[in-house]
């Protein structure tokens, strides 16, 4: 079927937000711009598979740019002062695509894929994989330096560092983005405290 294809090339992406086959349209915002006040808990409804919940900062926008029931969903969360962005894809266990329901180590070998094309570009010789606990699950990442910006002025719109991940709450799964403009300091912090705030509100049974 063709939505294993499409989701094939779309857990592979590198730093593209979604990448869809010949003949498909870009990807059209279904909500821009909301920003939160004071931290608060959002919702990203992956249609009748589950809701995904997380704690949205104070100040930060939440874009949902593409939900379908049979790829996977994505959206975007950007820091107020532009300094980090953080690109979900979302997917579900019984999904059309290999695997529809990825283990620990599935999901580690779909990052380490990922990883792979994105060291070609970065000053790490070596993928790092690190695991941390969700507030509803576990997610992986590797982080990268980003060769072109290291002795040059970040252009707009761009990030000194990336950092690829995969995460699972319930059935709900799928890989994450983060660019920021430190490794580990002030633009990074609050980007990943979301990704450790994941969790699923209506777990299936």
């Amino acid at each position: 079927m063709v939505a294993s294809r499409k989701f094939l090339c779309w857990l592979l992406l590198g730093s593209a937000l979604v990448l869809l086959p010949a003949g498909c349209s870009s990807p059209k915002p279904q909500v821009v711009n909301r920003v939160a006040g004071p931290p608060t808990t959002e919702q990203f409804q992956a249609g009748e598979h589950g809701t995904l919940a997380f704690e949205l900062p104070d100040g930060w926008t939440y874009t949902i740019y593409k939900t379908s029931p049979v790829i996977p969903a994505s959206f975007q969360l950007d820091s107020p002062d532009k300094n980090a962005t953080v690109r979900f894809r979302v997917s579900w266990d019984g999904i059309d695509s290999r695997p529809s329901n990825p283990s620990a180590g599935e999901l580690e070998r779909l990052l380490r894929n990922r990883a792979e094309r994105r060291i070609r570009l970065s000053e790490e010789d070596s993928v790092n994989v690190k695991t941390i606990t969700t507030a509803g699950g576990v997610a992986q990442f590797a982080q990268f330096t980003e060769s072109i910006w290291v002795n040059a002025e970040v252009a707009p719109g761009n990030y000194r560092y990336a950092t690829d991940g995969v995460f699972r709450c319930g059935n709900l799964w799928g890989s994450f983005s983060i660019y920021s403009q430190d490794k580990l300091g002030e633009s990074f912090r609050p980007a990943l405290a979301i990704v450790q705030s994941l969790r699923q509100l209506d777990p299936k049974p």
